[in-house]
């Protein structure tokens, strides 16, 4: 089952999102959902969890799935609808909140790169990883191994649809290849930078976003 979204890209104006409202989730649905993906893991599987929440599926539910699921696989989650609470409760390989969305968890104002880096210091005791964008700011890595930040070069924006989505699976890709989080943070920052430059929710292709690799700081 699908719900379908909109997007109106109007040159000079932000874009007009029509998001028609999702089915409700059973119980029965859930079941059949957790059931299908635990019988796709194998060894180093790692599954990403993103966007919105939809009608039936509660917070407590989704803990629960990811809880028995972070038994066989590594969880990246990036969703605004978790609370604190939830965090803590959960074994989480990494999660990429915005700055928006940081504050709303933290319960104050983050806007700089500074202030990002030590708000990630207060979700690092629940999260293996902790990565923040900042949007035209750049981005940061936290782990207990350290902290990376990068820059992102000034790109002609067309559309942030799916910028995220594109970032994030840049990074778990990377680290996937074995890169480490440095090198992984920069082929995030290129992989966002590049989708921004298309068109609507096109997806980058893996050689353009290798060709504004080098112009991440």
């Amino acid at each position: 089952k699908i719900r379908e979204n909109i997007i109106i890209n109007v040159e000079g104006e932000h874009p007009l999102r029509v998001n028609r409202k999702g089915y409700t989730v059973t119980d029965d649905d859930i079941k059949k959902l957790l059931e299908l993906i635990k019988s796709h893991i194998v060894e180093n599987t790692l599954i990403h969890f993103g966007g919105s929440i939809p009608s039936g599926f509660t917070n407590d539910a989704y803990v629960e799935m990811i809880n028995e699921l972070s038994k066989y696989a590594k969880i990246s989650v990036d969703t605004a609808k978790l609370t604190m609470e939830d965090y803590k409760k959960m074994k989480l390989y990494l999660i990429k909140p915005n700055t928006e969305e940081v504050s709303a968890l933290l319960g104050y104002e983050i806007e700089t790169l500074e202030e990002a880096l030590k708000a990630s210091d207060e979700l690092l005791p629940f999260v293996e990883n902790v990565m923040i964008s900042l949007g035209a700011d750049g981005m940061l890595i936290a782990n207990e191994n350290g902290k990376h930040t990068v820059k992102a070069p000034k790109v002609e924006l067309k559309s942030t649809v799916g910028a995220g989505d594109t970032s994030i699976a840049g990074f778990l890709f990377a680290k996937q290849q074995g890169k480490d989080d440095g090198d992984a943070l920069k082929f995030a920052a290129a992989c966002g930078s590049e989708s921004v430059m298309l068109e609507g929710t096109e997806a980058i292709t893996l050689k353009q976003a290798e060709e504004v690799l080098n112009l991440i700081k």
